[in-house]
C-alpha cells in the first residue's frame, strides 16, 4: 500500500480532499516523516471505527432498512441468496 501511495500521491499537494480520506491522510503523514508506521497503522484503524459508528448511527435512524448479517459468510453466491430472501418480502 505504501507503494502505490508513493506512486499515486507523487507531484500532488498533500491538503487535496482525496487525500483526506482515511488511510492515505495517516499513511502520507507517515512517508513525510511526521509519525511512526505504527501511529499511523493505529490512527486508521481508530478512524475506521469511528466512521463506520457514525454510518451505523445514521442508519439506525433511516426506515426500511433492512440489515442482514452474514457474518461468517463468504461465499458470494450464498451472500447473495441472503439477499434475495430478504427482498422475496417487497415484491
Amino acid at each position: 500500500i505504501l507503494t502505490m501511495i508513493r506512486q499515486r500521491c507523487n507531484g500532488y499537494p498533500f491538503n487535496l480532499p482525496a487525500l483526506q480520506a482515511i488511510g492515505y491522510k495517516e499513511l502520507l503523514s507517515y512517508l513525510k516523516g511526521e509519525i511512526v508506521l505504527e501511529r499511523a497503522i493505529a490512527l486508521i484503524k481508530k478512524r475506521s471505527r469511528n466512521y463506520a459508528k457514525r454510518q451505523y448511527t445514521w442508519f439506525k435512524r433511516e426506515e426500511g432498512i433492512i440489515w442482514l448479517d452474514i457474518t461468517g459468510i463468504f461465499n458470494p453466491e450464498k451472500i447473495l441468496d441472503r439477499i434475495l430472501s430478504a427482498l422475496k418480502g417487497f415484491r
